[in-house]
């Protein structure tokens, strides 16, 4: 980039932002940021005051504020986690969760009572499960009431698996740094029922989502997620067919959305011949308007911002650089909200522009060669989104795990598509304040709503719709970097240089490639709370030891490295071990088999486990049964055995934990027991020496007793769940055993090589 040039400063200085705020993640505050920021202020004065070039102090400055900024929001003081006598006001739409049947909702201007403490906080995401009334119906609390009960208030972790999900950061980003459950049948609501929200965002975004269920039938679902973002009524089966079709974005309200609706009200002040100045203000106004309701995400402030910028331009009469108007956009967005930077959002939508200015600038000057008019139009929207695609390549694999192929085929014409169905559902507004012409408009806009429904979901059943992609080294990652920013007309290089420095990258890639392969065999235990899931890996082959209930950081994982489920081991029937299949199945993660064993169908288990196996039965997943003694996976480095349940010796109660499976690993050498839920009555029968055991039941007290601890003999004990209870610490600690408790570690991973063991935690 041209350094000489005044208007690149801030894109410099977005770049001291972005190291500002990344660093400023890792750090807590420290009165030493602010001081420094200070400092870099009053150098940056005293530079411009002797007419020097002040570059270095800007970006010395920017870099400190970013720094103490997100040093300041992203590790806020908070009072200690505890059982508080609670009360705040609900904010938002509260959602009743499917999962795990609890209300989930943010509460503001929270206050916090104990006998120790008391304390305010602005923001809490608050759940508990709510008391059914005589017909088994459920009251969902509504935006403004009062809520008064007794919760525990707790401090959410940070990222506990690789590649996985990171509560800490997502309700930072939604404004909130801890979270509150409990209330239940206890908590008090004032007004005792409200049907109304009381804030006129919730009130308008309620009014127009009743105009769409009203006018348009069975396509108000998509028309709530076009124009307002709101994808809780739309099918996950259509939500996923837009993920695999490429076009996601559409039902996120981003800066497509900001900038159709821009472009429909300056058609419209042209169309009237109004002066710039009332344009500016009928033209803008709206928007604004709407980036409120819509919740005012970063890709909509992006949007809002380089929408300022063209209009400041314009009323100066000067030309604006999109560029430098990006920066802008980024310096703004992060100083305000430092979290966003970690949100898929913000990266996805920035590098899509990215993709447009950087190698799109190169792609238009080829494409104005063109003599003829109309084949230049044709070939523009697809080198468009050749384009945004390759900007937004990396963060799409390292979010989504994947890259839609047809997408690049359909997202201009879907883009046109949607581009014209915006401002005609926007139009179903004031229209509906005359019902019967919203009536007819709605008759004629529904059919459309749906037509898109059904284009999304032929591309994305078309053959090799997307590709699974593994998440790339780092190295690979700079090296893309480098290489699309060498084919860009904003680095003022030589050809031969860009060629040097291009091929020097490519050779540099391949031999740190070659030189870091990793084919250990490991044992991976994910961090699920009160849930299990073990991976076992050798080589090219994997085994999984239960899904977990929610499955999304195993599906996630899995994805991530581009691994298919050789054998699926569910030990038995319970929701905290089963339920996380669903997520497998929807995330399209191959599985080759499930296996049971023999007793485990004879059990009595959830309606919705057995809906579940059905699913994955018509897919066309076989299922294996075995028993005691059977040998289920064999390959060179592992084994896996069954060592319980035997026949005849369980307690036939039909409960699925006393017929849990007990497994005995080989891993290269490495023994390792799983416990499964087998109960503590039971556990003997089960005990196999090993060196590496997974504690029953999560540890639970009436398990894992001292014969067992003796007949094993374990080295290492790993634990998953909430936290180990005193007694069972105890016991393990009079043994001498090391034991791990992904409570406290995160994902444990452990590997072998050359017969030496390694240990891994991970926690962030």
């Amino acid at each position: 980039m041209n350094k000489g040039n005044p208007r690149r400063k801030t894109v410099f200085a977005a770049l001291a932002v972005l190291l500002g705020v990344e660093l400023g993640a890792l750090l807590p505050f420290s009165p030493f940021m602010a001081g420094t920021a200070l400092l870099s202020l009053l150098l940056l004065i005293l530079l411009r005051k002797k007419g020097r070039p002040p570059l270095g102090a800007l970006l010395a400055l920017m870099f400190c504020l970013s720094l103490t900024r997100a040093s300041v929001a992203l590790h806020p003081i908070l009072p200690p986690a505890g059982t508080y006598a609670v009360s705040g006001t609900v904010s938002g739409t509260a959602v009743l969760r499917e999962s795990d049947h609890r209300v989930a909702v943010f509460l503001t201007d929270v206050t916090l009572q104990s006998d120790d403490a008391a304390a305010h906080l602005d923001r809490v995401y608050w759940t508990y499960h709510p008391a059914e009334d005589e017909q088994g119906s459920v009251y969902v609390p509504v935006d403004g009431q009062k809520a008064a009960f007794t919760g525990k208030l707790y401090i959410p972790r940070g990222q506990s698996n690789p590649y996985g999900f990171d509560f800490r950061m997502y309700l930072l980003q939604k404004g909130a740094a801890a979270g509150i459950s409990g209330g239940g049948a206890d908590v008090r609501f004032t007004p005792e029922t409200q049907t109304e929200p009381s804030g006129l965002i919730e009130r308008t975004r309620k009014w127009i989502a009743a105009q769409t269920a009203l006018y348009l039938g069975d396509g108000a679902p998509l028309a709530d997620a076009l124009l307002l973002g709101d994808k809780t009524a739309l099918d996950p089966d259509t939500i996923a067919d837009f993920r695999t079709a490429g076009v996601a974005h559409l039902l996120a309200v981003s800066g497509l959305h900001v900038m159709v609706l821009l472009g429909a009200l300056m058609f419209v002040c042209r169309r009237c011949k109004l002066s710039l100045v009332v344009s500016f203000f009928v033209s803008v106004t709206p928007v604004l308007l709407y980036a409120l309701v819509t919740g005012a995400a970063a890709p909509v402030l992006r949007a809002v911002v380089l929408m300022g910028c063209m209009w400041l331009g314009r009323l100066r009469r000067k030309k604006t650089d999109g560029l430098t108007s990006l920066a802008a956009a980024c310096i703004l967005i992060l100083l305000i909200r430092p979290a966003e930077l970690f949100a898929a959002g913000f990266q996805l939508s920035f590098c899509a522009l990215l993709g447009l200015i950087l190698p799109g600038d190169a792609v238009r000057a080829r494409l104005r060669r063109i003599k003829k008019p109309l084949v230049r139009k044709l070939i523009d929207p697809f080198a468009a989104t050749l384009c945004a695609n390759l900007g937004l390549s990396l963060c799409a694999v390292y979010w989504f795990h994947r890259l839609s192929l047809v997408g690049l085929v359909i997202n201009p014409l879907l883009g046109t598509a949607a581009a014209v169905l915006l401002p005609a559902l926007l139009l179903l507004l004031p229209l509906s304040l005359v019902p019967p012409i919203a009536a007819l408009y709605g008759k004629v806009l529904s059919p459309l709503v749906n037509l898109l429904q059904t284009a999304v979901h032929t591309a994305a059943s078309a053959p090799l719709a997307s590709v699974i992609i593994p998440v790339p080294p780092w190295y690979i990652s700079v090296t893309f970097v480098l290489l699309v920013l060498l084919c860009t007309r904003y680095l003022l290089l030589k050809t031969k240089l860009r060629l040097l420095l291009g091929g020097a990258a490519a050779v540099l890639c391949a031999v740190m490639l070659l030189l870091t392969p990793s084919n250990d065999a490991r044992l991976l235990q994910l961090s699920l709370g009160d849930a299990d899931s073990t991976l076992l890996m050798d080589g090219g082959t994997t085994v999984v030891i239960d899904a977990g209930e929610d499955g999304g950081d195993l599906t996630n994982y899995l994805l991530a490295t581009a691994r298919g489920i050789d054998t699926l081991i569910l030990t038995h029937l319970h929701s905290d071990h089963v339920m996380g299949l669903q997520k497998l199945l929807s995330g399209g993660v191959p599985i080759r088999e499930i296996v049971l064993s023999a007793e485990a169908e004879h059990t009595a288990y959830a309606d919705e486990i057995a809906a579940l196996l059905e699913e994955a039965r018509a897919q066309g997943i076989p299922f294996r049964t075995v028993r005691y003694g059977d040998v289920i996976v064999q390959t060179n480095r592992l084994s896996v055995q069954v060592v319980w349940p035997r026949n005849g010796m369980s307690a036939l109660t039909g409960e699925p934990n006393d017929t849990a499976m007990a497994l005995l690993c080989n891993l290269d050498g490495l023994t390792y027991l799983n416990m499964s839920d087998v109960p503590g009555t039971h556990e003997l029968y089960a005990a196999q020496p090993a060196m590496v055991m997974k504690l029953a039941h999560h540890g639970a007290a009436d398990s894992t007793g001292e014969a067992l601890l003796k007949a094993v003999q374990p080295q290492i004990a790993l634990v998953s769940g909430n936290g180990l209870p005193d007694e069972t610490a105890l016991r393990l600690q009079n043994a001498g055993i090391t034991t791990y408790d992904n409570d406290l570690t995160g994902a444990l991973e452990l590997s072998v090589h050359d017969g030496v063991l390694t240990l891994k935690t991970f926690r962030r």
